[in-house]
């Protein structure tokens, strides 16, 4: 059982507002006997605990730093996961996991190909604005300096259609299915 489960309030305090999604996540790693993982916009690390092996990738140097402090033993990449040279990307990765990250991307259906040219396991990407737009909404904009984006970097704000993103899953052929976790729209990729 790991830290999450046993101390609720750690938990709750660390997850970033979606305490649903994390245990969503720590449930997934537990059915399927996950122990490696690729996390595309992990933050700090946190999912780190849950497996054995882990490479973040993120794109604010501070954040990268701060979670090689918190967790020398797994592997931080301070770098844009639609832009990156992909051989620094472990083959055989279990899951790759991207949680509340896929909406400030330029597009999900650059951010899901990658994700699946790199790996055979499983991936899971959370929506966490849902999939109720008619039409999918793209919105680009210039972030601020903050805990997850550099100064003057491009910065996504993008909303999604369930139709939309359904048939382009169907059309690529893919093993797939949504979950909810709270207000987060979860897909699974298996």
């Amino acid at each position: 059982m790991s830290v999450w489960s046993v101390d609720p309030e750690w938990y709750l305090g660390r997850k970033d507002g979606h305490p649903d999604l994390w245990r969503y996540v720590e449930r997934f790693v537990c059915k399927y006997n996950v122990k490696s993982m690729v996390e595309i916009g992990g933050g700090h690390g946190y999912a780190s605990e849950l497996v054995e092996q882990y490479t973040g990738i993120e794109r604010s140097h501070r954040t990268v730093e701060d979670g090689r402090r918190r967790y020398p033993q797994h592997t931080f990449l301070h770098d844009d996961w639609i832009t990156m040279d992909t051989a620094a990307i472990p083959r055989l990765a279990d899951l790759i996991l991207a949680c509340a990250v896929v909406e400030h991307c330029e597009s999900y259906e650059a951010f899901i190909s990658r994700a699946l040219s790199v790996s055979p396991g499983a991936i899971v990407v959370s929506f966490f604005r849902g999939l109720d737009r008619a039409r999918n909404e793209f919105h680009k904009r210039t972030s601020a300096d903050t805990e997850w984006s550099e100064a003057g970097g491009v910065y996504y704000d993008n909303f999604y259609s369930r139709n939309q993103l359904t048939q382009w899953l169907d059309e690529l052929g893919c093993n797939w299915r949504l979950d909810q976790a709270g207000g987060d729209t979860i897909l699974v990729i298996q």
